[in-house]
């Protein structure tokens, strides 16, 4: 269906700041009918997202009201990568594939922890982001050990390796950025990058 569809009904979008660069793709919106019980249902709203050089494509689908712009139905499809962000977060920070549960409820509260934890991490993140916009996660858990009873690191030693890594992210950020920018001129100007 993507391929069939006139160049003319793909829109760029910047969908956020990636480590490499801007995270732009092309999106073209349809509007469309759901089948049931074969046969034509509801209209919804088909989503297709696809990668700058065109070589993936991704379906979604939204029952969104008809007024909806298309611009709101492509971020929507495009904060997919939040809740993978948090399962990465998840299991590399905060430990939530390690357990070792047999039962559903045990399963349950280990991840209602880690999501807890995973709370308080946000929590700090939000309340040092007006000094700090570009705290990671990893950066705020090390202020939290930092401040915890037992500390392995003081507090001095903490802003320390915060600043190196920021600084390391930054050098990086701006280095990928400059490689996408030069790779793709024609849609940075159509962007305003």
């Amino acid at each position: 269906m993507a391929a069939d569809l006139p160049a003319d009904a793909w829109r760029p979008l910047n969908l956020r700041e990636g480590s490499n660069g801007p995270l732009v793709f092309e999106f073209a919106v349809l509007r469309v009918w759901a089948m049931r019980h074969h046969r034509p249902g509801p209209p919804i709203w088909l989503v297709i997202r696809r990668s700058l050089d065109g070589k993936e494509v991704w379906y979604y689908v939204s029952n969104a009201e008809a007024e909806t712009p298309w611009d709101i139905l492509a971020m929507a499809a495009g904060t997919r990568f939040r809740v993978e962000e948090f399962f990465q977060d998840g299991k590399t920070h905060l430990g939530m594939a390690d357990y070792e549960a047999r039962a559903w409820s045990s399963w349950h509260h280990h991840m209602a922890l880690v999501s807890l934890a995973h709370l308080l991490v946000t929590l700090t993140k939000r309340d040092v982001k007006q000094d700090i916009p570009d705290l990671t996660l990893d950066m705020a858990m090390r202020v939290l050990r930092s401040v915890f009873a037992r500390p392995t690191l003081d507090e001095q030693e903490a802003i320390d390796l915060i600043d190196y890594h920021r600084d390391r992210n930054d050098v990086a950020r701006k280095s990928h950025r400059k490689a996408w920018l030069a790779k793709h001129k024609r849609l940075a100007a159509k962007l305003l990058l």
